[in-house]
This record gives C-alpha cells, sequence and structure tokens, in this order.
C-alpha cells in the first residue's frame, strides 16, 4: 500500500484503500494497526520530523488506547474523520470522540451508527 500524508486527504484516501481489501486482508491490516501501531503508521505514512518525534515520544497508553480505537472502526470499515491544524508550535493536544452504537437482532441485519473523530491540535 502507497504511504500518504498525515492530512485530512491522507487519512482519507488511506481508509478508502483498506476498505477496498477483503475482510481477511482488512483483518490483518487492523491487528497490525493495534498490535503495533506506530511501526504501522512509519510503513502507511509520511511524516514530517516533527511528526516522527510525536509518534516516538508518545505515551505507551495514549498509543494503547488511540490504536484500540483505530483497530474498531478500521476492521468494522467506520469511516472517520481526522483533522490536523496547521499551526505547529511547541506543544501538541491529540483530542477524540468516538460513538460505537449498534444494534443486531438475531437472525436480522446488523444496525449501526457509528462515528470516530480524531483531532490534532498544535498549540
Amino acid at each position: 500500500m502507497a504511504k500518504q500524508p498525515l492530512t485530512t486527504a491522507g487519512v482519507a484516501a488511506k481508509q478508502y484503500e483498506l476498505f477496498a481489501l477483503s475482510q481477511a486482508a482488512l483483518d490483518s491490516q487492523s491487528f497490525s494497526l493495534a498490535t503495533n501501531f506506530k511501526a504501522w503508521i512509519n510503513d502507511n505514512f509520511e511524516l514530517t520530523a516533527q511528526e516522527q518525534n510525536f509518534l516516538n515520544t508518545a505515551n505507551d497508553g495514549f498509543i494503547r488506547k488511540l490504536s484500540s480505537i483505530i483497530f474498531v472502526a478500521t476492521r468494522n470499515k467506520i469511516p472517520f474523520d481526522f483533522t490536523k491544524s496547521m499551526v505547529v508550535t511547541a506543544a501538541k493536544r491529540f483530542e477524540t470522540q468516538a460513538k460505537f452504537d449498534f444494534r443486531y437482532t438475531w437472525g436480522g441485519n446488523l444496525e449501526n451508527s457509528d462515528f470516530l473523530k480524531l483531532n490534532i491540535v498544535y498549540l
């Protein structure tokens, strides 16, 4: 898969690429994302030196939680929004909003109204 820039358009292109995979191939990518997030991001996105530094120095708990949320969305083909402010200064904050709302009646259809929103804010 081609590397994409870490932008709104790049993340959307990566989702399009992932969601076109067979479920088995998507599962493989999703599990890789969940279990080796930093390597998966490096393999799939073009990062600036500053973005690479933020990724390398991120708290393990943050990486585990973020990769778990993205794993669920990716494996289940739930599109998500990604935004990143363009002003880069000394600090960075990552904000998430997620809702995984589904209903299933045995023998019936699975109904979803899910969303995931990821925002990187430079301060």
